[in-house]
């Protein structure tokens, strides 16, 4: 991930939106019980029920493996990636719709509005870039605990009481 910084806003996109894709299907694949092996990898196989990154997002989200916020910021992300991968002309993370995509995901809006602490200025491929490191994040500790995202963060929650 770190050398993706230095390359061109195309491939940025479609490299780290790949890795993160990539993520979530070992996230869910860890999280779904399967008794046969062979309907799992029948589901990511080409034209399978979760072989895209869409499909992806819906199911994890559909069987709590991640919340709804943390889809929307895979939607965000996957939308950013299609711009890049579709566009029929040159685009970058400063053309508006990206830019407006990148900034408008919660993630970004947060860490943008924090009213204690350092203001965080990053250009826009460098938030993209910070988004999908922290969804990657995200999906270690969501299969790491074993735990569905909405079970983890009504942990988090009720130790903070």
């Amino acid at each position: 991930m770190d050398a993706l910084q230095h390359e061109k806003d195309h491939s940025v996109a479609i490299v780290a939106s790949s890795i993160l894709d990539a993520g979530l299907e070992t996230l869910i694949r860890e999280k779904i019980k399967v008794q046969r092996p062979k309907v799992l990898e029948q589901f990511f196989a080409e034209r399978g029920v979760i072989s895209d990154f869409y499909s992806r997002i819906v199911v994890a989200q559909a069987f709590g493996i991640i919340t709804t916020p943390i889809a929307d910021e895979l939607h965000a992300i996957r939308a950013v990636r299609n711009v890049f991968a579709h566009a029929k002309i040159s685009v970058s993370f400063d053309s508006k719709e990206i830019a407006n995509e990148v900034k408008s995901t919660d993630m970004v809006a947060l860490l943008t509005t924090l009213k204690d602490g350092p203001k965080i200025e990053l250009s826009n491929k460098a938030w993209f870039l910070l988004a999908v490191r922290i969804m990657l994040i995200v999906f270690k500790i969501l299969k790491d605990s074993n735990k569905t995202a909405y079970d983890a963060i009504g942990e988090v929650l009720q130790n903070r009481k």
